[in-house]
């Protein structure tokens, strides 16, 4: 009985080295997991703040543009109202003249 008794205490101590073993190796798999999430974190907010850059950059691109086509709308509508009124005057200029010049 001693015999079995002894045994016993021999395959605890393997048992729990094998544990131990087992409990570090999952620790190690876990830091190598947290290591590669950091990283793919990382990675990701690199990437987010480059697209909010690129994003930032063709909103101001649109607004300059947006600027550009006002004041060519503004010149145009100018242009436009000059036209209309120099239309006006040479409709007035032509009743004001006697005779027609159509027939010259």
């Amino acid at each position: 009985m001693l015999v079995k008794q002894v045994r016993c205490f021999a395959v605890v101590p393997n048992e729990v080295r094998k544990l131990a073993d087992q409990s570090s190796q999952a620790t190690e798999e876990m830091t190598h997991s947290i290591k590669m999430m950091e990283s793919i974190s990382d990675q990701a907010s690199t990437e987010f703040n480059a697209m909010l850059t690129n994003t930032q950059t063709h909103l101001s691109v649109a607004k300059e543009s947006r600027g550009s086509f006002d004041l060519l709308m503004n010149e145009i509508t100018n242009v436009n109202n000059k036209l209309s009124g120099i239309n006006t005057y040479l409709q007035e200029l032509s009743k004001s003249i006697p005779g027609n010049f159509s027939k010259c």
